[in-house]
């Protein structure tokens, strides 16, 4: 039987040999460019994203980050297992001129040394929620580590 740690370590291998390709698909894929997430950005919308701080776990290249900069928010934290995503996050967010608005951190989001240095706005969990989320004390735990 695999443990949680094996399981871990193991998608921590996947994404980081899947990095570049993901990247690549986000860039050039027109739904994920401009209709993913319209129901999260609908709902951010909704409680206003200029001048707050957000945490987007699981970000791969940032997709939603990037959105959230454009829109105005103060700061966006990118969360990611794999040090190969987040090294393309800092690549292209580099490019695109707001890597300053980000901090990229390679973490566990589920590792009980995992901290933040201050509260965020607003949590997003939009893969992790229906990838590695399966129970209530999960989420709460997640966002009473990191929310306001």
């Amino acid at each position: 039987m695999t443990t949680s740690q094996e399981a871990r370590d193991k998608n921590i291998e996947e994404y980081n040999k899947t990095a570049d390709a993901y990247d690549l698909w986000c860039q050039e894929n027109i739904l994920m460019q401009k209709y993913c997430y319209h129901s999260t950005f609908a709902e951010m919308e909704k409680e206003g994203i200029e001048g707050k701080t957000f945490m987007e776990v699981g970000c791969g290249p940032c997709p939603i980050g990037q959105r959230l900069a454009a829109k105005g928010a103060k700061k966006i934290y990118g969360l990611d297992i794999s040090s190969e995503m987040i090294e393309a996050a800092r690549k292209n967010l580099t490019e695109m001129g707001i890597v300053d608005k980000f901090e990229l951190v390679c973490s566990d989001i589920f590792d009980d040394k995992f901290a933040l240095p201050e509260k965020v706005d607003c949590v997003i969990l939009s893969y992790t929620i229906t990838t590695f989320i399966n129970n209530y004390d999960m989420l709460a735990k997640i966002l009473s580590q990191c929310s306001k």
